[in-house]
C-alpha cells in the first residue's frame, strides 16, 4: 500500500514538472514571434507592420505546430526520464535536455539556413532557466 502511495506521488510529481514546459513554450513563441516581426519589418518597411504582426502569428501557429508538439512529446520523454523528487544537479538535467532537444533543431539549422531555428535554441535555453526556478519551488 505503501509502495502505491511512492509510485502515485512519484508519478505526480512528474506530471508536475512536466506542466511547467509551458514555459518553455512560451519563451519561444515569443522569440520567434518576435524575430519574425522584426525581419519581416526590415524587409518590407514600417508601414507593413499592421500586416506582419498578423502574418508572424499565423506563421508560428501554423508552421511552429508541429515544432511544438514535437517538442513536447521530446521534452515529456524526457522528464519522465531525468527528473526525480531530487533537486541535486538539476541544472545539470535541463542542460541535458535542453542539449538533447536541440540537436534536431541544430541539424534543420543548418540544412535548411533558416535562423528562426537559431533564435529558438536560444530561447529555449533561457527559459530552461526559467523552468528550473519554477521546478525548484515545487520540490522545496
Amino acid at each position: 500500500m505503501e509502495k502505491e502511495r511512492d509510485i502515485a506521488g512519484i508519478i505526480g510529481l512528474k506530471l508536475k514538472i512536466y506542466f511547467t514546459n509551458w514555459i518553455n513554450v512560451a519563451g519561444i513563441a515569443i522569440g520567434t514571434y518576435l524575430f519574425t516581426v522584426i525581419t519581416e519589418v526590415f524587409k518590407t518597411g514600417i508601414s507593413a507592420l499592421p500586416q506582419m504582426l498578423l502574418m508572424a502569428l499565423f506563421t508560428i501557429v501554423l508552421y511552429g505546430g508541429i515544432f511544438f508538439i514535437g517538442l513536447l512529446i521530446g521534452m515529456l520523454l524526457l522528464d519522465l526520464i531525468l527528473m526525480n523528487h531530487n533537486p541535486q544537479n538539476l541544472r545539470l538535467k535541463l542542460i541535458v535536455e535542453w542539449a538533447l532537444i536541440s540537436a534536431s533543431f541544430t541539424y534543420w539549422l543548418l540544412k535548411y539556413s533558416e535562423w528562426i531555428f537559431l533564435v529558438a535554441i536560444i530561447f529555449f535555453f533561457i527559459s530552461q532557466f526559467i523552468r528550473e526556478k519554477r521546478i525548484l519551488n515545487m520540490l522545496v
